[in-house]
């Protein structure tokens, strides 16, 4: 169909008899790529020039379209991850981090979680800090932040006493009674670990992010460093963990069904808290209030 806003460049052609067929088919070629050839500068300059400042379209740079380039993201925007997974696009010039996505800061509580641990636990498992399991369990809780405990609480459990004055290990085993404070049995130096420290929703939700490796190293040294411990391992889970007791004839080992299995049935009547206090007191350490 002809165009009817103007004279086809065919149309052109026929009014000029002057032309043998070869000129006329030359001709029209070199309208065709005259007309794209302006096409593509007209584009060219609505483009915005993303170069550097030498390079902006001012009227003293008289270099032709043809030899400017589009630059590509990884040129405007160089991007810098951390050891952490946080991201900072920095500026070529002034190298200062500006805000994209989740970036860090130096009071981030995520990029320095094991600084809220007591100094004493922090200096005895400093070598876990620097492994990829740990960095890998900041990167997960920087990215997914609604869990429990809060960030700030998630090593309260070492703030009661230093790892080597653990006298009773509950591990996986505790419930919390109904008024729902257990501060008087960490004073008195028992140790309430779980197996993954943080959870969302429901449990086990955090299974696997790292806490199994760090809780792991935590039973390990509780069972090097201190002397007659009583180890509660109540469930499955927790007596799975007694292969972690490097030494268990220096220590106290109670195993029982879980406290919550079939209403605590099969719980009642194991006289672990008797048990226990028992064998602190002949070790010339004193009882626990249970």
């Amino acid at each position: 169909m002809a165009d009817t806003n103007g004279p086809s460049n065919t149309g052109m052609m026929q009014n000029r008899p002057d032309l043998t067929d070869n000129q006329a088919n030359q001709s029209l070629s070199n309208i065709i790529c005259n007309t794209e050839e302006h096409s593509h500068v007209e584009n060219q300059q609505m483009l915005p020039n993303l170069g550097s400042s030498e390079d902006t379209g001012s009227q003293e740079n008289n270099a032709p379209a043809s030899k400017k380039r589009q630059l590509n993201m990884d040129e405007l925007f160089p991007v810098k991850k951390t050891a952490t997974g946080c991201i900072s696009i920095l500026r070529e010039k002034d190298d200062k981090p500006t805000n994209f996505g989740l970036s860090c800061n130096q009071s981030c509580v995520y990029c320095k979680l094991e600084e809220s641990m007591n100094p004493k636990w922090k200096e005895s498992l400093k070598t876990e800090f620097e492994k990829e399991y740990f960095k890998n369990i900041k990167t997960y809780l920087h990215n997914n932040r609604d869990h429990l405990p809060p960030i700030e609480k998630i090593f309260t459990f070492t703030q009661f006493f230093p790892l080597e004055e653990t006298k009773v290990s509950d591990i996986e085993g505790f419930e919390f009674p109904e008024h729902g404070d257990l501060t008087h049995w960490a004073n008195s130096g028992v140790l309430l670990l779980n197996t993954v420290l943080t959870v969302y929703k429901k449990p086990k939700s955090h299974y696997g992010i790292g806490w199994e490796k760090l809780t792991t190293r935590i039973i390990e040294l509780v069972s090097e460093k201190c002397n007659n411990v009583v180890f509660m391992l109540w469930g499955k889970e927790a007596q799975s963990k007694q292969t972690l007791i490097k030494n268990p004839n220096e220590h106290l080992i109670l195993c029982a069904y879980h406290p919550s299995y079939r209403g605590g049935t099969y719980f009642l009547g194991c006289k672990h808290f008797s048990q226990a206090n028992k064998y602190l007191v002949a070790h010339e350490k004193e009882g626990i209030e249970w």
